[in-house]
């Protein structure tokens, strides 16, 4: 959707989510979702190497720590190729904090902007108060 709008401020968004990316978003996404179809994975994905996820589960703030407490309790590499796989995996798990942080960024914007259905909320609530208010006057 992103790539496709023609709204200017979620352009620059959508730019400003892929430049602060190590790796490409959709190649991260793709990724996972390609390795769940995998018979040898089962249905799942490993999210960041480490943490067993199925592609309904959500990414929360609480399973990205829980790949990270996983990663400080292994010991190190043991040769250059578990060395560039660890390396990857981190890449990917901050390319998804990323996507998680842009998208709370950006779909605040789609739904606080003119027209929008948290402006339409808002104005609602306000239009509702200011009844209120002008029934206690009368």
């Amino acid at each position: 959707m992103l790539r496709e709008t023609k709204d200017e401020t979620l352009i620059d968004m959508y730019k400003i989510m892929l430049s602060e990316c190590d790796t490409g978003p959709l190649k991260v996404i793709e990724k996972y979702i390609t390795n769940s179809k995998i018979s040898y994975y089962n249905g799942k994905y490993y999210l960041g190497g480490q943490l067993e996820l199925i592609p309904e589960d959500k990414i929360t703030p609480e399973k990205i720590q829980e790949v990270k407490d996983i990663r400080m309790t292994k010991g190190g590499p043991t040769n250059s190729a578990e060395a560039v796989s660890i390396f990857r995996s981190e890449q990917e798990l901050t390319t998804i904090e990323t996507i998680i942080k842009h998208y709370i960024i950006i779909m605040t914007h789609i739904k606080f902007r003119p027209g929008g259905e948290g402006m339409k909320m808002v104005e609602e609530e306000f239009n509702l108060q200011v009844s209120n208010e002008k029934k206690k006057l009368l």
